[in-house]
């Protein structure tokens, strides 16, 4: 008895529930920073020296000689630049300052006489008084988020932005041999001076981790820039983006007339579906002031298929064929059309790798396919195969052929009730074995 209540007792033991210990809701509290401050500075010097040839004179490999020099020129950049940035509780207020001496040296140390006439000589003088430059620019930014520790409402601010050029050199005369310069000062008044002055208001949204969002950015260019108002709505849902963009902005037809007019109006919308392997997107454009449909895009892309379908705003074109003329006669009128229609295969790159990943070997291609809706005679396919060999990390060579079909329309002109505006073989099957026929010239 003793031994059988023993192996029961231990049955039992060996039985015994254990229930599991249930997770607590951790709630995350994010503490606000204090005040940082940083500050940093850059130099990016950049050197590039030229020496040209004349290539007219070189008929053959040995007609070339190293020391008969057209011209030899350089152009040195070294943008300095010290940025300053200051953070209160993160991004809640940050404050940007960057100043910066941009200068651009260029010059033509060795010109020819013997190869280049006076008025090409005078033309490079000019040009290297006019690429240089002496501009020290100040940019600032503002930014203030208010809500920025409340999740649903963080990207919501106002921000304040300039550009100054707080000095600049300006080439006046256009005679080589007596160049002059003007010395700029910052001017609040002048637009090449005041380049960049603008306001933005965001009113942002998300729900559910960012599946939701909904954004309106409210924007204004102030003086002494043209003013202009922009509106901009952006929401994303489940599979779905779409944007809305419109703007009014003044036109300063002269010093006494100036007048706001409407920018075109712009809408996107875009449909991504397994895994963003389908996407569906529309973009279309609207002219408010004139009324009429300015541009629209539709595109489909599959894996690595595209096709893209374009109507636009523009002339009117004709095929002319009679004894006066022949050919694409563009008129006057314009007019909301269809313009284009385009397909492409662009494969992903697929590796293969030697000798304990070495050496590497990548075949690409690039194939499209474009109609051209206008002028279907210049409708074209271009066919890209490439191959690149890769060693360690060490060399690449790659191997790349290039084949375009310029009269792709020749293939469908008949089709279309056009027969005669492309000559040549109309057969596509045909015309691809005959561009193989090396032992025939025809």
């Amino acid at each position: 008895e003793e031994i059988i209540k023993d192996t029961k007792t231990e049955e039992i033991e060996k039985f015994e529930v254990v229930m599991p210990e249930i997770d607590i809701t951790k709630v995350s509290v994010t503490i606000p920073s204090g005040l940082t401050y940083k500050l940093g500075y850059s130099i990016n010097t950049n050197f590039v020296s030229q020496i040209n040839y004349d290539s007219t004179k070189l008929k053959t490999s040995k007609d070339f000689s190293w020391k008969d020099r057209k011209s030899a020129m350089y152009t040195l950049k070294n943008p300095v630049a010290l940025t300053s940035n200051l953070n209160y509780a993160g991004s809640f207020l940050a404050v940007t300052n960057k100043i910066s001496w941009e200068p651009i040296w260029q010059g033509h140390p060795y010109i020819n006489e013997k190869e280049n006439s006076a008025s090409s000589i005078n033309s490079l003088k000019l040009a290297d008084y006019k690429a240089e430059s002496q501009n020290v620019i100040n940019n600032n930014s503002i930014s203030f988020k208010p809500f920025y520790y409340v999740p649903s409402f963080k990207d919501t601010g106002i921000s304040y932005n300039t550009n100054l050029k707080l000095f600049r050199r300006k080439f006046l005369s256009d005679d080589p041999e007596n160049p002059e310069w003007e010395n700029l000062l910052f001017d609040k008044d002048d637009k090449e001076s005041f380049t960049t002055h603008t306001l933005n208001l965001t009113l942002a949204s998300n729900q559910l981790n960012n599946k939701f969002k909904q954004n309106l950015v409210v924007s204004a260019a102030l003086p002494p820039q043209d003013t202009k108002y922009g509106f901009n709505f952006n929401f994303v849902f489940p599979y779905v983006t779409s944007a809305f963009n419109f703007s009014v902005q003044e036109k300063n037809e002269s010093e006494t007339v100036k007048e706001f007019k409407w920018n075109p109006f712009q809408q996107s919308i875009t449909l991504s579906l397994f895994d963003s392997k389908l996407k569906i997107s529309e973009s279309l454009n609207y002219n408010i002031d004139e009324k009429y449909w300015d541009s629209l895009k539709l595109t489909l892309n599959w894996n690595k298929l595209s096709f893209s379908y374009v109507m636009d705003y523009t002339n009117v074109v004709d095929f002319v064929d009679n004894e006066t003329n022949k050919g694409w006669i563009t008129s006057d009128e314009e007019k909301f059309q269809p313009y284009s229609l385009s397909f492409s295969y662009i494969p992903t790159t697929k590796t293969f790798y030697y000798w304990k990943n070495r050496i590497s070997v990548a075949p690409g291609l690039n194939f499209s396919v474009v109609a051209d809706l206008i002028r279907p005679t210049n409708s074209y396919l271009v066919f890209s195969p490439s191959l690149s060999f890769k060693l360690n990390e060490f060399l690449t060579l790659t191997f790349s052929s290039t084949s375009r079909n310029s009269v792709l329309y020749r293939y469908f002109q008949a089709m279309l009730g056009h027969p005669g505006r492309v000559p040549g073989e109309t057969n596509p099957f045909i015309d691809l074995i005959d561009s193989f026929r090396f032992d025939d010239r025809s």
